[in-house]
C-alpha cells in the first residue's frame, strides 16, 4: 500500500515539529568507510550538513536534531509559518533567487541580484505565493 503524502497530515499555518529518514537507494553509500569497495564518503556528510542548513533557511525551517548516517539520514525539523509570514516580498523573492538564481559566480553561487532582478521576481504574484518551488 502506498504511503499517504505528506501535505496531507502537515497544516502549512501551523508551527509543526517533524521526524524524516531518507535513505540511501541501492545499497549507495552517503558517508564513512564504504565495506564493499572501501572508499571513503567522509567528506559527504559536511556537504549534506551545509546543504541543508541552506535549504531551512530558504524555507524558514528549523533543524532542531540531524544524524548522518553512513546510508540513511535522520532529521527533526520544525516548520516556521510564524516567521514565513513576517517575510516582505523582497524576502521571497531573494529566498527564490537563492534556490533559482538567474546567474552565477564563479564559485558557482547565487550571484548577487541586481535590483531590477528582484523587481521581476515581485512582479511575478505567482511565483511569491506558490508553496512549491519550481511550480
Amino acid at each position: 500500500m502506498a504511503r499517504s503524502p505528506r501535505r496531507d497530515f502537515i497544516e502549512a499555518t501551523e508551527v509543526g515539529v517533524y521526524h524524516g529518514v531518507q535513505r540511501a537507494l541501492r545499497r549507495a553509500w552517503i558517508g564513512g568507510q564504504e565495506p564493499v569497495t572501501g572508499k571513503n564518503w567522509g567528506h559527504r556528510k559536511v556537504w549534506i550538513q551545509k546543504q541543508l542548513a541552506f535549504l531551512a533557511r530558504q524555507f524558514t525551517i528549523d533543524i532542531c536534531s540531524m544524524a548522518i548516517m553512513n546510508n540513511h539520514i535522520h532529521l527533526v525539523v520544525r516548520n516556521r509559518p510564524d516567521v514565513a509570514g513576517q517575510w516582505s516580498d523582497e524576502d521571497v523573492a531573494r529566498g527564490w533567487w537563492n534556490l533559482f538564481p538567474g546567474r552565477k559566480t564563479e564559485g558557482d553561487k547565487p550571484a548577487e541580484p541586481e535590483p531590477h532582478e528582484l523587481e521581476l521576481l515581485m512582479a511575478d504574484s505567482e511565483a511569491l505565493t506558490d508553496q512549491t518551488p519550481g511550480g
